[in-house]
């Protein structure tokens, strides 16, 4: 009988199958660890919205979080798990 060797090991760093990595939301994660106030995050959101621009640029040049606090967040968010240095 010959074996499947189409199954091929994650690289390191990768998300394992058997825990399945959930997108967060950056609004959502900001507020859960109180770099944000929730109604902050409302107003972003709809400068958001009138401007075209992503949420974390938006909530930089609002100066309501720094970029330093927008790149901890963003490695936060990561399926790689990017430790923080």
């Amino acid at each position: 009988m010959a074996k499947n060797r189409s199954h091929k090991k994650p690289t390191k760093g990768a998300p394992s199958k058997k825990e399945p990595f959930t997108r967060r939301k950056l609004g959502e994660l900001l507020v859960e660890t109180g770099l944000l106030a929730q109604d902050k995050l409302v107003e972003a959101l709809e400068a958001q919205k009138e401007s075209g621009k992503r949420l974390g640029e938006m909530l930089i040049d609002m100066e309501l979080i720094s970029e330093e606090e927008m790149a901890l967040t963003i490695s936060l968010t990561s399926p790689w798990q990017i430790p923080w240095i």
